[in-house]
């Protein structure tokens, strides 16, 4: 597909996600590249059209970029930020944070359109240069979409929405009349693919999976098992950051469903001791990966016939940490780090088990980092806290489960703030936590998370089951805050912030 496919660059914020997922959604294959990406790689890699999109206003813009052939489209604050790289002259803001009608002029990229009601966070008014044309008018006859033929540019100072159909195929009409893209894409066909490329470069070959509890390891497991068989062994790692028993389950549920034997590696007690007063989310992620990627050589150096490793890592995991394939190379010199899932987003990963027909307790596993439970603790780690944590992700996974809410395609855990209060029970005089609860509504193709609705007679079950249950913890607060989808490691705030 790499001759067969738009390269999309951020700017920073949710948008190039949501338009990278929206064109997949439709059968068109993109891939996503930091706004900071040389001309030179976007040349290497030969995309048949580029768009930029993301609105961080403290990024700097490349005007290198513009010089490409390759067809462009720029959405958002790109495209006023390209405005005055051609030119154009701002007048003044005209529009900003309303909708707003949207008159579409003949082109390509509105095929099949007419006009639409549009929200736009913002709308200036330009005097255009000369080259440059207006392909979209908003109200009061301000131009809300250009075209700049000498580059092969379009413009568009707003983002198609989400459940927006009119949006969806502005971006199928760049992709498919201006880019000349086909509808190759989708998850079923990228893993057919991957499979055999994995089959030529593995050949009679041993290996090992790294697997943990989530539905991505699920799905490598299973299209491992059925194209290599016992080629592959199987193994996970127990950090002491894990959920309550879950290492035997992840064993005993493989085995079951999956007939895959699982090992475990345990380096509970190096990981709990070298994260034991650490408050900084991203040091205590990096010392656990470092302890798991660790184990996992020391695994392969007692087994001198294993010449490749394979990982479950997503697309949505590499976006987010891009360094991690550098940093799992230096792990494990001289055997082969694959990736076979690397590619897919969660919910093409989420397709996928559907189509495999995956069983059910796969599938409703909830999304958890490599960090663990001392991910969703805020501040100093400690033993004790990992427990509360523990104790009280395990009351709320079964009143969830037992109430339906499983089912209904939503992602919790608790966090333990730093937030103490003096014990309500009179018999203990040291000073108690308070927790969060976060459920969220997830999964969705646009990145976005919106707090669930749950009713007040579960939640008051909840509050009364940890506070009674679980020693530390006396108070239970419920998050309503609404996020970006991306992983939640809170962290402790600095002095003076």
């Amino acid at each position: 597909m790499s001759d067969n496919f738009i390269l999309i660059l951020d700017f920073g914020g949710p948008n190039a996600r949501k338009m990278a997922r929206r064109l997949r959604a439709n059968g068109y294959y993109c891939e996503l590249q930091p706004h900071t990406v040389e001309p030179a790689i976007i040349e290497k890699k030969d995309p048949n059209g580029l768009i930029f999109a993301g609105d961080c206003l403290e990024v700097s813009f490349n005007e290198a970029l513009l010089a490409s052939d390759r067809p462009k489209l720029a959405l958002g604050s790109s495209a006023r930020r390209i405005m005055a790289i051609v030119g154009a002259k701002r007048k003044s803001i005209q529009l900003a944070n309303r909708a707003a009608q949207i008159q579409f002029l003949p082109c390509p990229l509105f095929e099949d359109l007419s006009e639409s009601n549009h929200y736009f966070e913002r709308i200036d008014d330009y005097e255009l240069p000369e080259g440059t044309e207006p392909i979209a008018w908003a109200d009061q006859g301000v131009c809300a979409g250009y075209h700049t033929a000498r580059m092969d540019l379009y413009g568009l100072q707003f983002y198609p929405e989400t459940n927006d159909p009119d949006g969806t195929q502005i971006l199928m009409n760049f992709a498919a009349n201006i880019c000349r893209c086909a509808q190759t894409w989708s998850p079923d066909t990228y893993i057919k693919n991957e499979t055999e490329f994995l089959k030529a470069r593995i050949g009679e070959k041993n290996c090992i999976a790294a697997i943990t509890g989530s539905i991505e390891s699920a799905v490598c497991a299973a299209l491992l098992k059925k194209a290599f068989g016992g080629q592959v062994r199987f193994i996970t790692v127990d950090t002491g950051c894990l959920t309550k028993n879950e290492a035997e389950s992840i064993r005993n549920e493989y085995l079951e469903h999956l007939n895959i034997d699982v090992e475990i590696v345990d380096c509970s007690r190096q990981v709990i001791s070298q994260i034991s007063g650490i408050s900084s989310a991203r040091e205590k992620r990096t010392i656990i990966e470092n302890a798991v990627h660790t184990s996992i050589a020391d695994a392969v150096k007692s087994m001198p016939d294993v010449s490749f490793i394979l990982f479950a890592t997503t697309y949505t995991s590499l976006l987010e940490y891009p360094e991690q394939l550098t940093t799992l190379g230096r792990h494990f010199d001289g055997v082969e780090c694959l990736y076979p899932l690397r590619m897919l987003f969660y919910d093409e990963i989420r397709e996928i088990a559907a189509s495999i027909q995956l069983p059910d307790i796969f599938i409703d596993r909830q999304p958890f980092p490599m960090a663990g439970l001392a991910a969703y603790c805020v501040g100093p780690v400690t033993e004790s806290k990992l427990e509360m944590l523990r104790e009280a992700d395990h009351i709320l996974h079964m009143e969830m489960q037992e109430s339906g809410y499983q089912k209904k395609r939503l992602q919790y855990y608790p966090v333990l703030t730093n937030m103490c209060s003096p014990s309500q029970n009179a018999a203990h005089s040291t000073p108690e936590y308070t927790c969060i609860l976060r459920v969220y509504q997830a999964y969705s193709t646009d990145s976005t998370e919106s707090p669930a609705r749950l009713p007040y007679d579960l939640l008051a079950r909840l509050v009364e089951q940890i506070v009674r249950q679980v020693p530390g913890i006396n108070h239970v607060l419920y998050d309503i805050t609404a996020g970006t989808g991306d992983v939640f490691e809170p962290e402790e705030p600095t002095r003076g912030a």
